[in-house]
């Protein structure tokens, strides 16, 4: 029995924030640990954070446009709506 799901896959969604915002924290600790520098820790861990929500972002995105893959962000014509591929030639 297959199961047809529309819409965003919000549990996958949640699962990589929490998986971002550990990562982050760990990597604050870490480096509040080797170093001693709590503030710079964090500074570094806020960067990544940012870094992996515009990750987070750009999946949600893909999954709400009904995307397959990151790749298929260029084959989209917006105009259209149709699909299409562009092979390299040379001019």
């Amino acid at each position: 029995m297959a199961e047809i799901i529309e819409g965003v896959n919000t549990r996958r969604i949640y699962k990589l924030t929490v998986f971002c915002i550990v990562i982050s924290a760990l990597l604050g600790i870490a480096y509040n640990a080797i170093t001693g520098e709590a503030g710079d820790g964090f500074s570094i861990a806020s960067y990544l954070i940012t870094a992996l929500g515009f990750f987070v972002a750009v999946v949600a995105a893909g999954e709400w446009m009904g995307l397959e893959s990151l790749d298929s962000f260029s084959e989209t014509d917006l105009k259209r709506g149709k699909r299409y591929r562009v092979e390299y030639c040379e001019m």
